[in-house]
């Protein structure tokens, strides 16, 4: 059975504890020579103390100590096998420690260990392996902590823990190295506090591995780094770097409340449940190409840099309800194969889902705040059904749906409005799409929007200006009836003040010399108006050429009132 380099680590632990090799005349712990303990490792014997200081260097090079060959990739080489039990607990340790090239065979275990010293450990790749039992490392404070290659060879040791393997509470002061480590059974880190740089690269964790709570205080590097148990990485802090590049989850993965105050790259596979619920991203946070194979959950979670998701893909549910964007958001190219929800989320900055492919049933926005920020969809494609229900667009935010396939829109247009970026064929998309979902008001408001937008577009020039313009008076583009009895009334008045300042019509059976007074006159162009005759006045002979046009003029209106109130009620 192989043996580990952090069992190493932990003999070196106890063994860095004071300068000096003697225990002060105070102290009344027994005082245990170095030698003594080196001699029980030679003939095989079980260590156990506690409670003990230790003077004297524990070098087990010069032990006279059975041997291993070892194959190696490159070269072979013999290390020597350790078979004594060792429990050091309570105890302080003088002196330094040397347990490179070792094989340890039983269990080792350095209970709230007492260490001062530097600890140098060369562990031989990749033969170091702690045996099944537990490896209780709980409370310690290490110094420089590192698992190192041996010299001359390729890539990290491969230490291994064969049991669980308990860091709780440890304080590494100077950082820590689990380099191509390989956890076999449970990795407690809770409450662990990396004061240095905390490197897992390439390690590989089999149980659960436990990192509630744990404080990385300078870069934390789990590059290439596998999970193939849970990892749980619940209120964890993270002051620097977060590298978790092309790390591997194939279990649940659980970042709830998680804080990164530095950059955070997640461009990493995961495999299980992905919850990062509530965390918060001071600085960018980079899931570029991220791959999602359960559901991800981004509720509430908060990202004051730039949140790349450029290329991501999300092969279940993909939850960012509540979430807040203080920076850009990036989703171009994303592939959502579930519901996508970013309803209540909040985006302060753009957010950009150009050519992001939707599979799943919804895209729902509802509720969500758009402040000075651009929504993008363009080219958005394969969307069921998409949600935009209380949108908030203001402070001049805009959305684009150039080019977005979609079969469902819900959204009031007095919402997007204001927003909405022009495309002719988005328009009359969307005036589509409110008939097919029953919203026909906001059907009209959309293609008259459209009209007003596109006569706005056109030169002085061209003719279909004009026509535009009256077709705008007229009955506004179709979709405004009311515009239509506007229009009706405004000539009814007009040529009742013409009638009425020209002294144009007179009363059948009346004096001609009277005038007739301006109710007079508005009762006759209201009778003209609407063709049905002109009651008990006629017009002046030099004046009919005016009733007939307003004759002419009312038959055209009222018909035109008739096909526009047609238009707006009979759906």
């Amino acid at each position: 059975m192989r043996s580990s380099p952090i069992l190493a680590l932990a003999l070196l632990l106890p063994l860095l504890a004071s300068p000096a090799f003697g225990a002060p005349a105070d102290d009344p712990r027994p005082i245990v020579p170095a030698s003594e303990i080196l001699a029980k490792i030679e003939r095989g014997e079980p260590v156990e103390y506690d409670g003990v200081i230790v003077v004297g260097d524990l070098d087990l090079s010069g032990l006279d100590l059975p041997t291993k060959h070892v194959e190696r990739t490159k070269f072979d080489e013999e290390v020597m096998v350790v078979e004594s039990l060792i429990h050091i607990t309570n105890s302080e340790i003088r002196g330094d420690v040397d347990f490179s090239d070792i094989i340890f065979q039983q269990q080792v275990i350095f209970s709230d260990p007492v260490s001062k010293n530097n600890i140098y450990l060369e562990i031989p790749q990749p033969y170091k392996e702690i045996p099944s039992e537990e490896i209780l490392f709980d409370g310690s404070i290490f110094p420089p902590f590192e698992i190192l290659p041996k010299i001359g060879t390729s890539g990290g040791s491969q230490t291994q823990f064969s049991g669980y393997a308990d860091f709780s509470g440890a304080q590494f002061s100077h950082g820590a190295s689990f380099l191509a480590a390989q956890f076999s059974g449970k990795a407690d880190f809770r409450w662990a506090q990396f004061d240095g740089e905390a490197d897992f690269c390439e390690a590989q964790f089999s149980g659960y591995a436990d990192f509630r709570e744990a404080q990385f205080s300078s870069y934390a590097w789990f590059f290439v780094t596998q999970f193939d148990g849970a990892a749980d990485f619940t209120w964890a802090q993270f002051s620097s770097y977060a590298w978790f590049y092309e790390a591997q989850f194939g279990g649940a993965a659980d970042f709830t409340c998680a804080q990164f105050d530095g950059k955070a790259n997640f461009e990493a596979q995961f495999d299980g449940e992905v919850d990062f619920r509530w965390a918060q991203f001071s600085s960018y946070a980079r899931f570029y190409e991220a791959q999602f194979g359960g559901g991800a959950s981004f509720r509430w979670a908060q990202f004051d840099g730039a949140a790349y998701f450029t290329g991501s893909q999300f092969n279940s549910y993909a939850s960012f309800i509540g979430a807040q964007f203080s920076d850009d958001a990036y989703f171009t190219w994303a592939q959502f194969n579930g519901d996508a929800g970013f309803g209540r989320a909040n985006f302060s900055d753009d957010a950009e889902f150009r050519e992001a492919d939707f599979s799943g049933d919804a895209v729902s926005f509802e509720d969500s705040s758009f402040y000075h920020a651009n929504l993008t969809l363009e080219d958005a494609k394969n969307i069921r059904i998409l949600r935009l229900s209380n949108s908030a667009f203001e402070n001049e935010s805009a959305i684009c749906l150039n080019g977005t396939e979609y079969e469902r829109l819900y959204v009031r247009w007095d919402s997007i409005e204001s927003a909405l970026v022009y495309n002719g064929e988005v328009y009359l998309t969307l005036v589509k799409n409110f008939k097919t979902v029953e919203y026909f008001e906001d059907a009209d408001d959309c293609y008259y929007q459209y009209r007003r937008e596109r006569q706005s577009m056109r030169s002085w020039f061209e003719v279909a200006t004009y026509t535009d313009i009256f077709g705008w008076v007229t009955c506004g583009y179709g979709v405004r009836p009311g515009y239509t009895l506007l229009l009706g009334l405004f000539v009814v008045l007009v040529s009742a003040v013409y009638y009425w300042r020209k002294d144009a019509i007179r009363r059948l059976k009346g004096d001609e010399d009277e005038s007739a007074k301006f109710s007079d006159a508005f009762y006759f162009s209201m009778m003209t108006f609407t063709t049905v005759g002109y009651g008990d006045w006629y017009p002046l002979d030099r004046h009919r050429n005016v009733v007939m046009i307003e004759g002419i003029v009312g038959w055209l209106t009222l018909s035109l009132f008739l096909v526009t109130l047609a238009n707006v009620i009979i759906r």
